[in-house]
């Protein structure tokens, strides 16, 4: 597997969309800009045969340090999610079908 960069993903957008890379660079920017700034707001947006952005309200937890090794508890706070929808999830998958939950001792 190999890592990708943004620009990458610039260069996808900017043949996909016939932009050139200062164009697709803006609009790759202003679509993440936007979903930060929605999910700031505290609510969430769902893209199509893409995935629904949402914001999760974790709560304290129970947890140690790595230092020291006592226990402390962690302080709540709102976690950005991205949860994918099946358009996305399924072809990740593909091969996996025949993997089932195991008992794990």
């Amino acid at each position: 597997m190999s890592r990708r960069t943004i620009q990458n993903l610039v260069n996808q957008v900017a043949v996909r969309a016939r932009l050139n890379k200062t164009e697709s660079r803006q609009s790759v920017d202003a679509i993440f800009e936007a979903i930060r700034d929605i999910l700031v707001q505290q609510d969430e947006i769902r893209i199509p045969r893409f995935g629904t952005f949402f914001v999760k309200k974790r709560s304290w937890i129970e947890s140690r340090d790595p230092r020291t090794g006592k226990k402390i508890l962690a302080p709540p706070k709102d976690v950005p999610c991205l949860e994918f929808s099946d358009f996305v999830r399924i072809p990740v998958n593909k091969g996996n079908e025949d993997l089932k939950f195991r008992e794990v001792e």
